[in-house]
């Protein structure tokens, strides 16, 4: 990543999606409607980004197309880093004080490091100067 993208981008990427995750993170901790039938729309549109990603990949081979395919991936990811907060703070609610909750919460963590790491790289493709 060093090699392709200059520093500055890398930092300003950075912190564009420290911010943006922070916030969504946040709405999807204090926000009182049920988050729950989004993971399945997310996970379609996850399936649905992945085929036309190799597609473009392999088939089109367009700089415009991959463009919008990592807003697209931005937008996949801002949602999903809302809802997995949210189940993750329903998971803890209803699991305190058990054995079970160290498990959850290292999948949770990878869940959310997951998404965090997609967001960054979507972002540093769209706004990256490259050397």
């Amino acid at each position: 990543m060093f090699l392709v993208y200059n520093l500055g981008s890398i930092a300003s990427a950075f912190m564009i999606t420290a911010g943006t995750f922070a916030g969504m993170s946040f709405v999807g901790f204090v926000t009182k409607k049920d988050m729950s039938s989004f993971g399945g729309q997310l996970r379609g549109a996850l399936i649905g980004l992945i085929i036309a990603t190799i597609v473009n990949g392999f088939i089109l081979k367009s700089g415009p197309a991959d463009f919008v395919l990592s807003i697209i991936t931005v937008l996949i990811f801002i949602g999903f880093t809302a809802y997995d907060t949210q189940k993750l703070k329903q998971i803890y609610m209803h699991y305190q004080d058990q054995e079970t909750l160290g498990s959850i919460a290292i999948s949770g963590a990878l869940s959310l490091y997951l998404d965090f790491i997609n967001i960054f790289l979507s972002i540093l493709r769209i706004f990256g100067g490259r050397d």
